[in-house]
């Protein structure tokens, strides 16, 4: 058994407009003058002026924020030199001390060879200490030789 339904109608009216004609699938008509105009003859307004004003924002916020990443690289441009500048003292600071210890430690090596008691040697290493002997005092006191 079958239940008949009635079929409910809508008793509104339906406007005519270019809209309804482009979603009923004719094409609109389009001006008489063919110009550029709006379709719907309205003047740019406030939605239009509120994206330009949103563009112009977000414009200047990613101005704002490259002058803030140019600082920022800027800042860490120098701190990057002050370490390097750091680094260099410290070591041209750690090759003068290995330089001074050098000299020192030759310089005791040189002292023990001229304060050597030679008597006890052969000959030919008597004659061997006094030649390095000289070349030690000629390069510390270059007029007294």
């Amino acid at each position: 058994m079958k239940l008949l339904v009635p079929k409910k109608t809508s008793n509104k009216k339906q406007k005519a407009t270019a809209i309804s004609s482009l979603a009923s699938g004719e094409p609109a008509a389009l001006d008489a003058g063919g110009s550029d105009a709006q379709p719907s003859g309205r003047l740019d307004g406030k939605k239009k002026e509120k994206k330009k004003l949103r563009q112009g924002r977000t414009i200047e916020a990613v101005e704002f924020l490259m002058e803030k990443k140019k600082e920022a690289d800027l800042e860490r441009e120098l701190k990057k030199d002050e370490r390097c500048n750091k680094a260099f003292a410290l070591q041209e600071e750690r090759l003068k001390l290995e330089r001074e210890n050098f000299e020192f430690h030759r310089k005791l090596e040189e002292d023990k060879i001229i304060y050597m008691d030679l008597s006890t040697m052969t000959l030919d290493d008597q004659q061997d200490f006094e030649d390095r002997k000289r070349e030690i005092r000629e390069r510390f006191y270059p007029s007294a030789v």
